[in-house]
């Protein structure tokens, strides 16, 4: 399973928001990130990112990115 950042530009936030899910394949993480851009016109674009890394984007996230600017915490040891 992938540990994944799901990152919602949303026109009620002022920052986006961040979901953290695990996924078999990246192909699973788009399924999910177009049905969660789909289920409301407030989700204005969806970025999807590993480690900090950015794997795609939907709407206005599509050509910039915010993986970035949060990056996961450190893995316990």
């Amino acid at each position: 399973m992938r540990r994944l950042q799901i990152h919602i530009d949303d026109r009620r936030r002022a920052r986006p928001r961040v979901l953290t899910v695990k996924v078999p394949s990246e192909a699973e993480a788009r399924r999910l990130a177009e049905q969660l851009f789909a289920r409301s016109e407030d989700h204005l674009g969806v970025e999807v990112c590993e480690e900090g890394r950015r794997l795609f984007g939907l709407g206005t996230l599509a050509n910039r990115t915010v993986c970035a600017l949060q990056r996961p915490a450190p893995a316990a040891a």
